[in-house]
């Protein structure tokens, strides 16, 4: 008897950690979905207003989040000074190391950067080198962007081992949370089609527009705009890749789009259409009726030797 109350008790203590350790998951993934390195701070703010100052130096603007809910106890939001002011590091602490160790894990899977405890490198985007670390409570990550700290810093200097793995991971090796993230980011841009994304379109640069919410996966993500002024966004998930890993990237992609527990907007298969050149695979983007709402996702795959993968946003035709 003895033994099973003791056996009991235990399985009780372990499914309660395990619940403890869920929610805290659940809260951060909540609480970090409107919150993408290299945001601007009056963007951030437009979706998460009220926040206080923290701090404010010459070089460093810290906004302060209390959650207080599940062991996230607050959120550290640094943005650089100067004109842009962009989100550059995100500092999260918990209420015990046991749940911050859960999380991060979770979030970025095992520490890959080798021969340090509790790091990660995340990955490449464009120029920059985003990094996470992990001591006591707290959990951080950053990117080192122009005007930060970490710009030119040698803890951002990309081991040589590395040097070759320059896009995430394919989809079915992200951690939980990530497809339906990537879905909600989606949503907002496949929202901004109905007004032929003006809402989401922001400075030119060489003929592209900036788009003004970007998909945080993404290497980068801008706004095409043809002869006729119908527009479409491409996010460039994955690049300089070959065929093969090309086409592993595509397949993690559609998974993620096709499953209902990932996806809640409604997709249709459609009929592939050629863009920039290419074939793209095509899904209708159903309204609440169940009928085209007018706006398509799309894959896309583009290059010779090397190639590279989009997530496009797009008006039917």
């Amino acid at each position: 008897m003895f033994r099973i109350t003791l056996l009991l008790c235990f399985l009780s203590a372990s499914l309660y950690a395990q619940s403890a350790a869920e929610n805290a998951l659940q809260i951060t993934v909540k609480t970090l979905q409107n919150a993408q390195l290299g945001t601007s701070k009056a963007t951030f703010l437009s979706k998460k207003p009220g926040l206080k100052t923290k701090s404010s130096t010459a070089k460093r603007i810290e906004l302060l989040e209390t959650v207080g809910k599940h062991g996230l106890e607050k959120v550290t939001y640094a943005f650089t000074t100067g004109e842009k002011q962009l989100l550059y590091q995100i500092s999260l602490d918990f209420s015990d190391s046991l749940l911050r160790s859960f999380v991060g894990e979770q979030m970025f899977g095992p520490p890959n950067y080798l021969p340090y405890k509790d790091q990660w490198i995340l990955g490449v985007q464009g120029k920059f080198l985003s990094l996470a670390w992990a001591s006591g409570k707290k959990l951080s990550y950053a990117a080192d962007l122009p005007g930060s700290e970490w710009a030119g810093s040698q803890k951002f200097k990309l081991p040589e081992h590395f040097e070759m793995r320059k896009n995430l991971p394919p989809p079915n090796e992200w951690p939980a949370g990530e497809g339906a993230k990537l879905c909600s980011e989606l949503k907002v841009q496949i929202e901004a089609g109905t007004t032929n994304f003006a809402s989401i379109k922001g400075s030119e640069t060489n003929g592209e527009y900036e788009c003004l919410e970007p998909l945080s996966p993404a290497a980068a993500s801008s706004i095409h705009e043809n002869a006729d002024k119908s527009r479409f966004v491409i996010n460039e998930m994955a690049g300089d890749m070959s065929i093969q890993s090309a086409l592993d990237w595509r397949t993690g992609l559609i998974k993620v789009l096709e499953d209902p527990k990932t996806n809640p907007i409604r997709l249709k298969k459609g009929f592939d259409r050629s863009i920039l050149g290419e074939k793209a695979v095509i899904w209708d983007v159903l309204d609440q009726n169940g009928n085209p709402s007018g706006v398509q996702v799309g894959i896309l795959l583009k290059g010779e030797l090397l190639y590279k993968v989009y997530l496009l946003v797009l008006k039917s035709k």
